[in-house]
């Protein structure tokens, strides 16, 4: 995957998105928390940690992408990189 600038860009904003809705999920969570609906406290937690999951899936292909943009030489270290954190994710 390597679609330079414009391939960072599309993954930088999806992050900036997830980052967003981890935020309000958050808020969602302490309001749930101060009203105390613990079934809300629940569901928060899930839609956090899918969004984290999210957010994790999106730094595996990120990862690469910008150190390939920095280091062109790097290429095989950075797709190393990439390979090991989705083999995690699938274990």
């Amino acid at each position: 995957m390597s679609g330079g600038r414009g391939e960072l860009d599309r993954i930088e904003e999806q992050i900036l998105d997830v980052k967003h809705k981890l935020s309000s999920i958050s808020r969602d969570r302490r309001t749930a928390a101060l009203s105390g609906r613990a079934d809300k406290v629940m569901e928060a937690r899930v839609r956090l940690m899918q969004k984290t999951l999210e957010n994790c899936g999106l730094l595996v292909e990120y990862v690469p992408e910008i150190q390939r943009a920095h280091s062109p030489g790097d290429r095989d270290q950075a797709q190393e990189a990439g390979e090991g954190v989705r083999a995690h994710q699938g274990s």
